[in-house]
Order: structure tokens, then sequence, then C-alpha cells
């Protein structure tokens, strides 16, 4: 009897640790907090310049050391970058409350808000930070916080395979490229893992759609589907579901999403006013990708081999500096097409066609028809380019 009990006991706060409601609740018992009120900060962006800064959304009276966050607002997307400020009347200037992070014992001044009840109790006197229970969606983010903003770093790999494509090293060569591809396979299945790992949380689905660039579309619908229906109404969910439906166009045999990018004179142009009567090869790069750079001779060769044959080159910058664009422009005289955003976002480009490095290639068909996809290897374009 007393083991059942036990059992019992411990699955009421198991429940009530994560309780769900439709609103939040923030409670809070910390001692020494040299102020009168503490304040609910949030990211916003400004609608007109689309700034991001800092908004209080609550506020409340703190009465020897407790004070209660609370507002009767359904949180559809929970909202991450969340502070609890306070003016501090010692030192004159606001300060954050810091949370203990569980799993690495770490500060954190963020937590998410979500529809929780939560509970801070603490010291502030004490160094290890304010002890915070009952918000899901903050302790998965506690859990994961280092795969959370982190992405492959493949700048050294990047520079090696540059060089290796001077040099002519084929075997080399590829191996360089397959350490690259090992480092990228090694991230994705870390996300893979702790998407599957938690499915029933909004960070999840906002993890994915963060790293959607390293993913197809195929493989997002399956992990996607694997969260499952709970956030569907979200923002992040239209955002993914968005991308999804845009990157399935990037198929073999689908038409290539049209553009209108400018040339270093402001001019705009579209697919349909770049492209070849017998096909097309889009050439997204930068003026810092030194691979691309490294091998302008070989496609002005390829260039000149196939213009007459009705196959035009088009290139496309992801820079964002414009003067550095024109100036790699004027030092490399590419006879072809050359486009970017600029001025404007040049992000725009990378999201629009799922770029996650440069040099990326695209071949298309007489009808603007996808044939070849984000490839990097000049010998296979040059190999394709004899096919059409």
């Amino acid at each position: 009897m007393n083991l059942l009990r036990s059992i019992l006991i411990v699955l009421t706060v198991c429940s009530n640790a994560f309780a769900q409601l439709n609103h939040y609740e923030i409670i809070g018992d910390v001692k020494n907090i040299p102020a009168k009120k503490v304040y609910l900060r949030i990211n916003k962006t400004n609608p007109v310049d689309q700034k991001m800064y800092r908004a209080i959304i609550d506020s409340a009276i703190i009465d020897s050391g407790k004070f209660i966050l609370n507002r009767d607002t359904n949180i559809i997307d929970p909202r991450t970058s969340t502070s609890i400020d306070y003016w501090d009347t010692i030192s004159k200037r606001y300060k954050s409350l810091y949370f203990r992070n569980p799993y690495n014992n770490q500060k954190h001044s963020n937590l998410i808000l979500d529809n929780s009840k939560i509970h801070l109790i603490g010291d502030l006197k004490n160094e290890n930070g304010i002890e915070i229970n009952g918000s899901k969606e903050t302790d998965f983010y506690f859990k994961y916080i280092k795969n959370l903003y982190t992405f492959p770093d493949t700048n050294a790999i990047e520079k090696k395979i540059a060089q290796l494509k001077k040099s002519n090293n084929e075997t080399a060569l590829a191996l360089a490229l397959k350490e690259k591809k090992d480092s990228i396979d090694i991230f994705k299945k870390r996300i893979k893992e702790i998407i599957v790992d938690n499915p029933s949380h909004y960070l999840s689905l906002s993890f994915l759609e963060q790293k959607s660039i390293y993913f197809s579309a195929k493989e997002l619908k399956e992990l996607k589907s694997v969260i499952g229906e709970n956030y569907k109404n979200t923002d992040v969910a239209s955002k993914l579901d968005a991308y999804i439906r845009h990157i399935d166009r990037l198929d073999l045999g689908e038409e290539f999403p049209n553009f209108s990018y400018f040339d270093e004179l402001g001019k705009a142009y579209s697919l349909e006013e770049v492209k070849g009567n017998k096909g097309t090869l889009v050439m997204f790069w930068g003026s810092w990708c030194e691979p691309f750079r490294a091998e302008i001779s070989n496609l002005k060769n390829l260039y000149q081999l196939y213009r007459e044959q009705g196959v035009n080159f088009v290139s496309i910058s992801t820079d964002h500096n414009i003067d550095k664009w024109r100036q790699a422009l004027e030092t490399e005289k590419m006879p072809w097409t050359n486009l970017s955003n600029l001025p404007g976002d040049h992000k725009e480009i990378i999201k629009r066609y799922n770029l996650d490095n440069a040099p990326l290639m695209f071949l298309l068909d007489k009808d603007g028809k996808i044939l070849m996809k984000y490839e990097a290897s000049i010998s296979k374009v040059s190999d394709a380019l004899l096919k059409l």
C-alpha cells in the first residue's frame, strides 16, 4: 500500500511539473532583489524597419521577494528569448534574473514563455542562479541549448577544398568533399535524434525550421510528421510548410523557380530573359567564394564552347556587400550575365534556393526544368553539358 501511494505521489509531482494551461503564470519567490518591480520582456520586430527590439509585455510588484506575472493570453507560439528584468536600485540600471541550467550548471538570462505555470525560487546572493520549474519548453531549451544555436563548422574544410581544386589533386579533393559531407551528416543525425526523442515540444519544430536548409523536402516531411499536429497552427509550422513546398520545386524535372535579380548596373533580369535556347547553367557564388573563383577560367572555356550551341550561363551572387561583388566582377570579367539581389536582402537568395554553401550549380533544359542540382564539381557539369 505504501509503495502504491509513493508511485501515485511521484506521478502527481511529475504531471504537475509541466502543467499545461491556456496562459502563462510565473510565480516568483526570489530573495534579495534590489527592486520594487519585475518586468517580462520579449523580442519584437518593428514593422517599419524590421529591426528587433526588447518589449515589456507584463510587470509585477515585488513583495518580500514574491511576485506573480500572469496574463490570460493563450500563447500559440511559445516565445524564445524571454527575460525577467528589474531596475536595480543600487547600481541604477536594468538587470536580468539568471536561471540555473540543471544540465550543465551554467546560468541563462532567457526562458521560454509558454502556456505553463512556472515557479522561480532562489536568492540573488546565490551565484548558482535561480531555480526554474514548470515549463517543458524551457527545460528542453536548457537541455539542448548547445545544439539549438550551432551549425556545422565547415570553414576549414572549405579552404582545404579550394586549395585542392587549384592543385588538381582529384583523390585528395574527393576525400575532402567526403569529409565535409560526413561533418554535415553527423550534424543532421544529431538534429534527428533530438526531434525523435522530443516529438511533443514546440522547440523541436522551431529547431527543425531553423536548420531546414540542411535537409531535403523528403527529410523535412518525415521529421515534421514525427512532431505531429501539436503545433500545426503556429507561425513556425506555417513557415516550415511554405519552405517544404518551395524546395519541393527544386527537384529534378521541376521548373526552376523564376527570379528578378539585378546586374551591376541595377537592371533587373528574370530567368526567362537569361534562359538559353538549349539550356541554362545557373551558378550560385560569392566574391568570397574561392572554390568558384578558382574555376572561373574553366567555366569561361565551357561558356565559349557551348554558347554557340544555345546554352547560356548566369551567375547569381550571395554577397551582402555590393562593392565587394562589383570588385570581383571587375577582376574576374565573367562574360555571361551576373546578378545579385543587391542592394537588398542577400539572404533571400539563400532561402529561396536552399543554399547551404557555395559554389552550387543548377543545369536547366531549354524549358527551364532542372536536369542537375546543387552540383559543385565542374567536371560533372561538363559531362552533363555534353548530354544536352
